[in-house]
């Protein structure tokens, strides 16, 4: 049994086939996990996904990679199965009735909703074989193409946009996730893998990767209309977006706060002292351990959800780990550090543990009115 893939890295690589990709159908349910099945049918609302007519005389071949689109040309016989030639593989196909619907991308459906969903300016339309332009991005001093990327041969692709646009600022998405910082020939530009830069509807950008590329290749802010993170406070526990501008300004009263916790920079700042240290344990190789990302992000969790019992392995990062008396122990632990560290046992609290088993405590964030905090996050990717 073939594992299933992630729904983003698995759906971009139906764009790769020069976007002109299809699945059969019966792999829709094989290949996509359960939890992606929303995702899957927003696509489908959206026109993204679409479902294909079989015809008597052409089938998707089932034999893997291709780099067009994957049909052939088949045979129905009798019996209603499909047999066909994938010239390709050089390999006879055969396919059942019910085998034989396919699922294809949509590419101009799917670049009109990126542009759409981050405010991206222009039209979108296919550039050239391999290259689609899905709309210019506004920032502050610019306009920044978005061009994403198809295709095996997707270098000779960037090599023919560099020609053609010159020192125009582009961010080549690479649907078939080749590359990390790719630099582009010729032109002030960068290839980014298209699943880092896309959050889980394969749609909307995550602003805080948006601003970083912005930031390191092009030393550009990010446009005013970009929130790439998000503040919590005892008057905002929702989470208040924060523009580059307005994040900068809040790093500059960190001290102020009894309590500033910035989870994007792992920095923390308590009673006007920044804290750069766990408390306790051993030092490695003569050094002091810094302050835990990991306990970051479990700390964050409780702060965002004030006066809600709960148990350390229920809470980020540890959702989903193994569920184990270890894991749950292990949790605790860092939840412990933590509170120990940021001297937090007056307001993280600790609540019953009814099982008796070690790691089965819940906690809860109890600030009093008189205690200020702030936590800035990288805004929220997954619904909570």
């Amino acid at each position: 049994m073939q594992k299933k893939q992630p729904v983003k890295k698995y759906l971009l690589n139906l764009l790769d086939r020069r976007f002109e990709g299809r699945l059969r159908a019966p792999q829709v349910e094989t290949f996509i996990p359960q939890e992606s099945v929303k995702t899957i049918d927003t696509l489908f609302d959206r026109g993204i996904l679409l479902r294909g007519r079989v015809k008597a005389d052409r089938i998707v071949c089932p034999l893997g990679f291709h780099d067009g689109s994957g049909l052939i040309d088949a045979d129905q016989r009798s019996d209603g199965s499909y047999h066909g030639l994938c010239v390709e593989h050089g390999q006879l196909v055969t396919l059942q009735s019910d085998q034989a619907e396919w699922v294809e991308f949509s590419a101009a459906a799917w670049a009109d909703a990126v542009r759409s969903a981050n405010g991206l300016i222009g039209d979108s339309r296919l550039l050239a074989d391999g290259l689609y332009l899905l709309g210019l991005l506004q920032t502050v001093r610019r306009k920044v193409m978005i061009v994403a990327v198809s295709g095996r041969a997707f270098v000779e692709s960037l090599d023919s946009a560099a020609r053609n646009f010159g020192t125009q600022a582009t961010i080549y998405l690479d649907c078939g996730n080749r590359s990390v910082g790719h630099s582009a020939p010729k032109a002030k530009a960068i290839v980014v893998n298209a699943s880092d830069l896309l959050d889980e509807t394969l749609i909307r950008f995550r602003p805080a990767v948006l601003a970083k590329i912005l930031a390191d290749v092009f030393v550009e802010s990010a446009p005013p209309s970009y929130f790439p993170f998000e503040k919590y406070t005892a008057g905002s526990r929702k989470g208040t977006p924060l523009s580059v501008n307005a994040y900068e300004r809040e790093l500059a009263q960190s001290k102020r706060a009894d309590l500033f916790i910035d989870v994007s920079k792992s920095t923390v700042w308590r009673g006007g002292k920044q804290i750069l240290y766990m408390a306790g344990g051993k030092k490695r190789a003569g050094k002091r351990k810094s302050i835990s990302k990991t306990g970051l992000l479990l700390l964050a969790y409780y702060i965002k959800r004030p006066h809600v019992p709960i148990l350390p392995i229920r809470a980020e990062p540890y959702a989903g780990s193994a569920d184990d008396s270890r894991e749950a122990r292990s949790a605790q632990v860092m939840l412990l550090n933590m509170r120990k560290t940021l001297n937090l046992d007056a307001i993280l609290k600790t609540g019953a543990n009814t099982s008796g088993e070690p790691g089965n405590c819940s906690y809860s964030f109890e600030p009093t009115a008189k205690f200020r905090y702030v936590l800035i996050t990288p805004v929220s990717q997954t619904a909570e």
